[in-house]
């Protein structure tokens, strides 16, 4: 169901029938799921490499509208902490996690060590406001506290994905040019972090950089249909 989406209630075959704070997942001994590093930080940069869709069972996804988009329509197993206007620099207060108590900030919902892997797409709400410096300061917070919480898990910072050359043209802060620049910031900063750059962006535009204008209906957001290339893009950049 489409208000489901993004629910943070775990499944049995996870180990975890419900998320809340220093709960833990324990995977039995049989289990034929994927296995991370102890230390994700291990040998780090490990080349990127080609997986199927179970790589993504105990990975969190964390972001805006685009990414909350993502979990609805790309069927992409994964946990999504997404929410509409999704802004880095209140993710401690943010209600955006779904629980049987109603919504909550992310981290009042997350278990301990549950997650292997974590995505994070965030940048494209934050422009216009606060300065690189301290965008690049909170997102390295945001970091830290996620290998807090989940000790095991590879850290993947995305891209923010570029818009349509109409959408680029007509605002002021939401344009590609900031997007290009914000996004070799974020290529430099996940070095920075020992994380994982990930783009999406060149498979979903134009020759020139521009979403496709066939892939949206307002100029940011992807249509259901062309999320099976984001999903593929993930896929094979693992």
């Amino acid at each position: 169901k489409k208000e489901d989406y993004g629910s943070t209630l775990a499944s049995d075959e996870a180990g975890l029938s419900k998320a809340g704070k220093n709960d833990e997942i324990v995977v039995p001994e049989d289990s034929d799921g994927p296995l991370a590093l102890t230390d994700p930080l291990e040998d780090y940069p490990r080349p990127l490499t080609k997986v199927d869709e179970s790589y993504f069972t105990d990975a969190l996804f964390i972001g805006d509208s685009r990414l909350q988009g993502f979990g609805f329509w790309s069927g992409l197993p994964a946990t999504y902490y997404c929410a509409t206007g999704f802004h880095i620099y209140k993710y401690e207060t943010t209600k955006v996690v779904q629980t049987e108590n109603g919504k909550v900030p992310i981290f009042d919902a997350m278990p301990y060590d549950a997650f292997t892997k974590i995505y994070i797409k965030v940048g494209l709400n934050e422009l216009g406001y606060g300065s690189e410096e301290n965008f690049e300061q909170t997102y390295a917070q945001l970091i830290a506290k996620l290998r807090e919480y989940e000790p095991r898990a590879i850290i993947y910072v995305h891209a923010i994905l570029p818009v349509t050359a109409e959408k680029s043209a007509t605002d002021k802060a939401h344009n590609n040019p900031n997007i290009v620049q914000r996004n070799a910031a974020l290529k430099e900063f996940a070095k920075s972090q020992k994380a994982y750059f990930l783009d999406a962006g060149p498979v979903l535009s134009d020759d020139a950089g521009n979403l496709r204008p066939e892939m949206t209906t307002d100029g940011i957001h992807l249509k259901p249909e062309y999320m099976k290339i984001w999903r593929e893009y993930l896929c094979e950049n693992a």
